[in-house]
């Protein structure tokens, strides 16, 4: 959106000797338009559309887009669209950290920096019904359709993320032995793997059901990590994943969730980043990033 500068210029014009001297009139210079940034982000595999004129947002089909940005009038709107990418279905949007919409296709109003991000999960093979209501879920038939990121297991449970109204839920069941060996005697390369897990899942009662979007602690509560070493937050049970040396960047986790944190310090140049390497960076910042392990805590129990 191009911003338009209006600017009167005062013109003197000086005639010969006796003639007057005479001035256009000045005009005051109008207000610059003041707009906003939009950042539109994705969240799995799938791609956006964007539109500030109020049309229907185009997807380009020859150069998809994962990601764009874009100047809006303050007090303005912006239309979003999102669709899946092969097995992945749109789930929701989120609007800076938030859930906002449930619908692929919105039209929303902002008022200052913003950033959407458009969540994708991958679609079941289970062809069963799936519940409306979390309270309607009885056994994991009633939630295996729902768009799921990610399931776990050991040989005591098997825990199912799905997402259902807006919200995030793990769904967990408590199973024995025998059924967890079932499980993993299957072959992945099965052309009927998915076919035969969910014959073994589905019928499992679900124990307990866990909101996960409920337990998502809040900024003030992830800022308590801030100033100590990664050493520390090791030794309190979070787990290192990646780093980012040119933007001094760490991925941990800490139980369920997913973290990405700012660091201060230096690591020696050719040696690889791990767990030990990393323990005397001190943590500047702290942001959340997602799911982490849906199986947290649950063999403890």
């Amino acid at each position: 959106m191009k911003k338009l500068i209006a600017a009167w210029a005062v013109l003197t014009m000086i005639f010969a000797a006796g003639c007057a001297k005479q001035e256009a009139p000045a005009s005051s210079t109008p207000a610059a338009e003041e707009t906003v940034l939009v950042k539109v982000n994705t969240d799995g595999l799938g791609e956006i559309a964007v539109s500030e004129t109020g049309e229907t947002p185009a997807f380009d089909d020859q150069y998809p887009m994962s990601s764009a940005f874009t100047h809006v009038k303050k007090g303005g709107t912006v239309a979003l669209n999102a669709r899946g990418r092969d097995d992945w279905q749109f789930v929701k949007w989120t609007k800076d950290g938030e859930y906002f919409a449930q619908e692929a296709e919105i039209t929303a109003a902002v008022e200052a920096d913003t950033e959407f991000v458009a969540v994708f999960a991958v679609g079941s093979t289970f062809t069963g019904p799936a519940v409306d209501d979390i309270k309607d879920a009885k056994t994991m038939a009633d939630v295996l359709a729902l768009p799921s990121n990610a399931s776990s297991m050991s040989e005591h449970y098997y825990a199912l993320h799905f997402e259902l109204n807006g919200n995030e839920y793990r769904a967990v069941s408590f199973i024995d032995k025998d059924t967890a060996a079932k499980v993993f005697a299957l072959d992945f390369d099965d052309p009927e793997y998915d076919k035969k897990h969910n014959e073994i899942i589905a019928p499992l009662p679900i124990d307990r059901i866990d909101n996960l979007t409920e337990m998502i602690p809040s900024q003030e509560e992830m800022d308590k990590s801030i100033g100590k070493t990664a050493g520390e937050l090791l030794d309190e049970g979070w787990r290192f994943y990646w780093c980012n040396l040119q933007d001094k960047q760490l991925g941990m986790t800490n139980g369920l969730f997913s973290y990405t944190l700012g660091y201060e310090g230096e690591l020696q140049p050719g040696i690889e980043a791990d767990e030990e390497t990393v323990r005397p960076l001190k943590i500047t910042s702290v942001g959340y990033d997602g799911l982490g392990d849906i199986g947290a805590g649950l063999d403890k129990e």
